[in-house]
């Protein structure tokens, strides 16, 4: 679940992994805390990998294509 919602939120353009978790962690409140923390991990990995969903397309790392144009 928590993969799931971090790709989600980590796909949106200037939102990283530490805003993700800061955004979702009150949905951690009322678990254990072991299920909070691995909740978390989840997150943090899923924001990881939806920041680079954007740009994997654009065969470049920045995703924008405006650098291609420059000289």
């Amino acid at each position: 679940m928590g993969v799931f919602v971090g790709t989600l939120i980590g796909v949106l353009p200037g939102v990283g992994p530490v805003a993700t978790i800061s955004m979702l962690l009150p949905a951690t409140f009322k678990m254990t805390p072991v299920g909070a923390i691995i909740m978390l991990a989840g997150i943090y990995y899923g924001a990881m990998y939806g920041g680079s969903t954007t740009s994997i397309p654009g065969q470049h790392p920045r995703g924008d294509c405006l650098h291609r144009h420059l000289p």
